[in-house]
């Protein structure tokens, strides 16, 4: 028996079981859109700013355009990682819903749910790591400051 033969075709859930699945289907496809939005939000902002960084240029107050530059570039990166993730999620709620309403490919279709939402975690756990590092050189500078003067 092939690798592919052995896998379950129809994983019986229970009527409540398959609900729940689909529910969680349709909570995982909001919290997507709402990354989604929230990269159309980033992405705007960061056109909005870099209409003001060359508007700064033509001004006569050129010192603004660092301040607007961080802003830009932090809502660039900020909405490429809400896309993956959102992407992520997507992709999962699609396979659940799979999951709970089809019967050719249980097993797979929850493989694939199981590994995109892994990925989903990975990409959330290198994210606040981040976070944290950033905040603690943040609290590290603040420190040095308060000390040297």
């Amino acid at each position: 028996m092939s690798e592919s033969e052995k896998k379950l075709t129809r994983i019986p859930f229970s009527s409540e079981m398959e609900e729940k699945i689909v529910n969680l289907h349709l909570w995982m496809k909001i919290i997507a859109i709402v990354f989604y939005i929230g990269t159309l939000g980033g992405f705007t902002f960061a056109v909005i700013m870099y209409q003001n960084i060359t508007e700064s240029f033509m001004t006569s107050n050129p010192f603004e355009v660092p301040l607007f530059g961080g802003y830009m570039i932090r809502m660039i990166i900020g909405g490429v990682i809400a896309s993956i993730l959102g992407m992520f999620l997507w992709k999962s709620a699609v396979k659940f819903n799979l999951v709970a309403t089809t019967d050719t490919a249980d097993q797979e279709y929850l493989e694939n749910a199981l590994m995109s939402l892994r990925s989903y975690f990975m990409v959330m756990g290198i994210c606040l790591i981040g976070l944290v590092g950033l905040l603690i050189y943040g609290f590290y500078t603040f420190y040095q400051m308060m000390t040297v003067g």
